[in-house]
């Protein structure tokens, strides 16, 4: 159980952020099936590391107070500067002529009601999914938790494809923006709290250690309908093709963890995966609107090149080899970014 808590985590965590900058600049290599297979497990394999680590501890009393201290540096922290930071590229692509000057109004309102700039609306939901979490097990309503988040999660999708159908784009961006981070909070919510009662089952010896055929079974069952794409057999019902989404958003990346839980030899893959589990807050802010947006910038304006096919995977390799010397220079003499 301490080599789930400590390798697997943040083993997870580097495939997750790995992932999420492959798909933002992948374009036009892989299958639609694949990309949503990755998809589905990018971002709730978060929540999922999460939920497993409260599970872990759920004998510890709670305290909000140093919850909300320890995550507000953790995660607040660097929304803050990298909003700022982010706010400056804008300012330096529209000199560039590369953005026009909506992009940089349209960053200001999406920072001011917590949707993020890029890839940042992740932090502040991370927070609220478990200030929710923390809330509901410090009245030990856990299961009241689950449903809430189940609910709002629905509820909202519902909103927002009518929101999507009922205004123009830019009203209907304006509007969704803040309905977003009540909705991905809601997930987090759902997928923390579930997780938790797995971790918890472990710990007690209520399920036992979960093994490697569990993990492989998780796994292959979300594959199997997420490659059939069960959630379009619901009939245009946004309320079950959402619910059937979520679930599998959980499974998926759940299984996944169970399976790397029990890898017991450490190689380079795995060093290199455990780097970004540990760097990943810093991955994920600096790859989407600053490396890759520069990435499409030269490709645009120097190359005439089209960032899609060979040439997104090229971008996808010089991402992550510029981000190495990026992250260590923050974790060295930038630790403020980060909240350390």
């Amino acid at each position: 159980m301490k080599s789930l808590r400590i390798e697997a985590i943040d083993w997870m965590k580097g495939l997750c952020i790995i992932s999420i900058v492959l798909l933002h600049v992948e374009d036009g290599i892989f299958p639609m099936w694949l990309n949503t297979v990755i998809g589905m497990f990018m971002i709730t394999g978060f929540y999922v590391t999460s939920g497993w680590v409260h599970g872990l501890k759920y004998e510890k009393p709670v305290n909000l107070k140093v919850f909300l201290r320890k995550r507000l540096k953790s995660l607040g922290v660097p929304y803050f500067w990298f909003t700022l930071i982010l706010l400056f590229v804008d300012v330096f692509f529209i000199l560039l002529g590369h953005y026009d000057f909506n992009i940089f109004l349209r960053d200001v309102y999406k920072s001011l009601v917590l949707q993020g700039i890029g890839t940042l609306w992740f932090l502040p939901v991370l927070f609220f999914g478990e200030l929710a979490f923390m809330l509901f097990k410090s009245k030990k309503l856990n299961m009241a938790g689950l449903i809430v988040g189940l609910v709002v999660d629905s509820v909202l999708s519902f909103v927002i494809v009518q929101v999507e159908h009922g205004f123009s784009d830019t009203m209907s961006s304006i509007i969704k923006a803040p309905l977003l981070v009540v909705k991905n909070s809601a997930t987090a919510l759902f997928v923390i709290t579930s997780t938790y009662y797995v971790s918890k089952s472990c710990v007690n010896k209520t399920m036992g250690k979960m093994n490697l055929h569990t993990g492989l079974l998780l796994f292959i069952i979300s594959f199997i309908c997420i490659y059939f794409n069960v959630s379009s057999l619901s009939r245009g019902s946004i309320f079950i093709s959402s619910f059937v989404s979520l679930i599998l958003s959980w499974l998926e990346p759940l299984g996944i963890l169970i399976l790397l839980s029990h890898i017991k030899r450490n190689n380079i893959v795995l060093r290199y995966l455990n780097y970004w589990g540990r760097n990943s807050i810093i991955l994920m802010a600096i790859h989407y609107s600053i490396l890759m947006e520069l990435c499409i910038f030269v490709c645009n304006n120097f190359l005439d090149l089209p960032i899609s096919g060979t040439t997104s995977l090229v971008c996808f390799v010089l991402i992550m080899i510029l981000q190495y010397p990026l992250a260590e220079v923050i974790n060295g003499k930038f630790k403020f970014l980060i909240g350390r």
